[in-house]
């Protein structure tokens, strides 16, 4: 079997988990109630990497049909996944102080702090080979 077929069958047991889902209970702590929220994210990647519960949508059947990765979550898991996404968007903002490559990767290494203004001013100006 290769990578097309492994993604064929993985999308094909996500519809089917997808369909056996109970909503009112939370994909990552198992909380039951009902104030469970649906995240849906469109990424072409696999999200199922990097939280393992997450299905992707390419094969469900209904309206969310190829709208990407699907995750339930409770109240408590959706504030700590927004939290950590605020504070990665706040991460990568703090590149903005430097130069940056296409990628996002900062090739400026060498910055000072300036006394005068408070604001990071570049020394050296150094690229990455």
């Amino acid at each position: 079997m290769g990578f097309a077929d492994d993604i064929i069958i993985r999308r094909r047991v996500d519809a089917r988990r997808f369909k056996e889902l109970d909503n009112n209970k939370c994909m990552l702590c198992g909380a039951v109630g009902q104030d469970m929220r649906s995240f849906i994210v469109s990424a072409l990647y696999n999200l199922a990497e990097v939280i393992d519960e997450m299905i992707d949508l390419n094969e469900v059947e209904g309206d969310l049909k190829g709208r990407g990765w699907y995750l339930r979550t409770c109240k408590t898991c959706r504030g700590k996944l927004l939290t950590a996404l605020g504070e990665t968007a706040d991460s990568c903002r703090e590149n903005r102080k430097f130069k940056v490559g296409s990628d996002g990767e900062v090739i400026t290494m060498k910055v000072k702090l300036s006394r005068e203004t408070g604001e990071y001013v570049e020394e050296i100006n150094e690229t990455k080979d």
